[in-house]
């Protein structure tokens, strides 16, 4: 992932963050997946410890073609923990709508992964979604 930007890899780890805390609390399995996603982009965990503290972020610096990256990143947080909590997909749809992202198809899968929160959507049967 580094062909991103520091601005574009402190929005998609804070987004991430936001995503796990939004049944109230962040737990193991959540944290140690931003852990690796941070690993991934090349963040420390000091930089990943401030942006726990951020509060939003800002989705026009992200480039269109890492969006919908980023949307299944978000899906992924809201099964990391093996329950996808209401409050979750609430969260996951904001920050799709935020991302500008088709509200009809989030819609749609958010609809579908309420009726079978056991299926985990991959990153290529989500693009086909939303060609």
């Amino acid at each position: 992932m580094s062909y991103l930007n520091t601005t574009e890899k402190g929005i998609l780890l804070t987004d991430l963050i936001d995503m796990a805390k939004s049944d109230g609390m962040v737990n193991f399995s959540e944290m140690t997946y931003l852990v690796w996603v941070a690993q991934k982009m090349g963040v420390s965990q000091s930089e990943l410890e401030q942006l726990m503290e951020r509060k939003s972020s800002a989705f026009d610096h992200i480039s269109p073609n890492h969006r919908l990256e980023q949307f299944h990143r978000l899906l992924n947080m809201m099964f990391v923990d093996t329950q996808v909590e209401a409050e979750e997909i609430e969260k996951c749809r904001e920050l799709a709508y935020k991302m500008k992202l088709d509200q009809n198809k989030v819609d749609h899968l958010l609809t579908e992964i309420e009726k079978n929160p056991k299926v985990m959507v991959d990153l290529e049967t989500l693009k086909a979604k939303f060609r």
